[in-house]
């Protein structure tokens, strides 16, 4: 009859409902799971770029005390040529009043 065909449908109705309803909400809860992963990975994208940036002002830091070392370095080697350079002087003339005393 007419009211059990009814029935039938409205009972259809209802059960493709709850799985359309259903796989709503696994789709929701895929949906927020990825979300999630999302934010995590933006964070730890964040903190990569941190410790990216303080690496490179790190390394920025140690460029200028190499700089400075080399410039240091520089300096002392030509300080050290003028004080060899005295003392191979003062070693001739000493070499020089020693056979001149002979």
């Amino acid at each position: 009859t007419g009211l059990e065909k009814e029935k039938k449908l409205r009972a259809e109705f209802r059960s493709k409902q709850r799985d359309t309803l259903l796989q709503l909400s696994e789709k929701e809860n895929e949906l927020w799971k990825t979300q999630q992963n999302l934010r995590m990975q933006k964070q730890k994208d964040d903190m990569m770029e941190q410790e990216i940036y303080h690496l490179k002002r790190e390394l920025f830091t140690v460029r200028e005390k190499l700089t400075k070392t080399e410039e240091e370095l520089t300096i002392a080697k030509r300080s050290l040529n003028q004080v060899t350079k005295e003392f191979a002087r003062e070693k001739a003339f000493f070499i020089e009043q020693t056979a001149a005393l002979e």
